[in-house]
């Protein structure tokens, strides 16, 4: 067997290839060429989705998840009041052993060494307007900070346009629920390891900024 192959092997290496001719009627390809028979079926859909339609669509999702709602009333009247910043175990903590450290629903402290102010708004665009000065000014007093807004109702992408460089979030019920927030509009001021809550009265901000 090994000498077969021995001989055959410089045949398969060197030989020239032999022209076996044609056999039978020969016909002409009359399919299309794929690539364009692809390219015709895509024509429509390409002209659907051009890159002004890509952008389109994107902004449009992009601005439906930039407006947060709320069930929240508006604060009827002004309210202070003061809590510790705590905050509750949504899982327990594991040591690396895996042995439990914190359980799930324990409590914590958390200390802000920094001021922070969280602003919750709502309301009309006059209404808004007339919060962001007011929170703004009370911030600078409290924390030499312009405040952190989360709004409701409202695109909070179309007002940091209007109000560059500060940065609006559409609010939601995990973001109320976070610091207990009761009602709309209420500044929350953290200091060391103390919330200080201040619920407005709503009808103040009908008019004009509260002096």
């Amino acid at each position: 067997m090994n000498r077969i192959l021995l001989i055959f092997i410089p045949f398969l290496l060197f030989s020239k290839p032999i022209d076996l001719g044609k056999e039978g009627h020969t016909y002409s390809i009359k399919e299309e060429n794929f690539y364009d028979v692809l390219k015709k079926d895509l024509a429509p859909v390409q002209k659907k989705f051009t890159r002004e339609y890509i952008k389109h669509k994107i902004l449009t999702e992009l601005h439906s998840k930039a407006v947060g709602h709320t069930n929240l009333p508006f604060c009827q009247k002004d309210r202070k009041y003061i809590v510790r910043n705590t905050q509750e175990l949504k899982m327990d903590i594991y040591k690396p052993n895996g042995e439990i450290w914190k359980h799930k629903g324990d409590k914590f402290t958390i200390y802000n060494k920094i001021p922070l102010d969280i602003c919750y708004i709502a309301g009309n665009d006059i209404e808004i307007e007339n919060q962001i000065k007011f929170f703004n000014k009370l911030s600078q007093q409290l924390s030499h900070s312009n405040c952190n807004f989360i709004v409701a109702d409202r695109n909070a992408f179309a007002l940091d346009k209007i109000h560059k460089p500060q940065i609006f979030y559409p609010t939601n019920k995990g973001l109320e629920q976070l610091y207990n927030v009761k009602c709309y509009p209420t500044i929350i001021h953290f200091q060391n390891d103390k919330r200080y809550v201040m619920e407005i009265n709503m009808e103040q901000f009908k008019v004009g900024e509260k002096k």
